[in-house]
């Protein structure tokens, strides 16, 4: 289920961003003092907090992928983190962290004696899929799938359809693999993140993210070929560790690092050139 631009999901967010703007005047006292109990509106502008900029996040991403991909959006809230919204230290700190490149699992799980974080917060960021499915939360009870991740510690990410599809096999024998030298830029990722669907016979790979890795599959047979964790680094992403099909009935080729670098480029190009 992909949200829809306008609806319920946005109808929540506009809802959220408000409420969340008007209750931050009322930290300050001299307008709590003032207005609160007067039941007056204090003077403009609300700036909205870190609330309502990690709730367009999350709306964000299931607008775009119909899923929500720990991964995806880790980065997402890292890229959009602004110190003044209010952002709590230990969030900044992670956050600045991620951004610069750290592992967010590891950060995260440093915080709070390893326990997470009992705030609120996260209840008003989720309102745009609480409203997303208000009449029919089966679907996404029905989509979901475990995912291992620290954002989501019971079983709520929501892995994308390519994987679901029965034709997509994974590998038999995996294996490490050297990966290329390689910096995607923002523009590059998005091409990956959106995947290779092929529209000819000769468009031989198919391809998918979850989590920050990319699978690729070859077109016919659907055998998974290459997994390729990718990782955030300054200026854009990176290949950081792969692994290849080492099956000889699978695919011969998987061995190769330079044929890995062309379909790693034609994932970065999407169809229209070819290795």
């Amino acid at each position: 289920m992909t949200t829809p631009p306008t609806g319920p999901a946005l109808d929540a967010l506009n809802g959220l961003s408000v409420g969340d703007a008007y209750g931050a005047q009322l930290f300050v006292p001299a307008t709590a003092a003032a207005h609160f109990a007067a039941r007056t509106d204090p003077p403009g502008p609300w700036p909205w907090t870190d609330d309502t900029e990690m709730a367009c996040s999350v709306y964000a991403a299931h607008t775009e992928r119909g899923t929500i991909d720990t991964f995806d959006l880790t980065h997402a809230f890292a890229r959009r983190h602004d110190f003044d919204r209010g952002y709590g230290p230990a969030a900044n700190r992670m956050l600045r962290l991620v951004r610069e490149g750290g592992d967010a699992k590891a950060l995260a799980a440093e915080l709070f004696d390893g326990q997470g974080s009992y705030g609120n917060g996260a209840a008003m960021r989720v309102a745009p899929l609480g409203a997303a499915y208000a009449e029919d939360p089966a679907a996404w009870l029905a989509a979901r799938e475990p995912l291992p991740g620290w954002a989501f510690p019971e079983p709520g990410g929501v892995r994308p359809a390519p994987e679901r599809e029965g034709r997509l096999k994974p590998m038999l024998l995996p294996r490490a693999c050297p990966v290329p030298d390689v910096v995607w830029t923002d523009e590059e990722w998005q091409r990956i993140r959106a995947g290779l669907r092929p529209r000819e016979m000769e468009d031989k790979w198919v391809s998918h993210t979850a989590e920050g890795v990319l699978r690729l599959h070859r077109s016919w047979t659907g055998f998974e070929i290459w997994s390729v964790r990718v990782t955030p680094v300054r200026g854009g992403w990176r290949p950081g560790s792969a692994l290849a099909e080492a099956h000889p009935d699978r695919f011969r080729g998987a061995a190769d690092p330079e044929l890995l670098a062309r379909v790693l480029g034609l994932a970065a190009r999407g169809y229209g050139w070819r290795p």
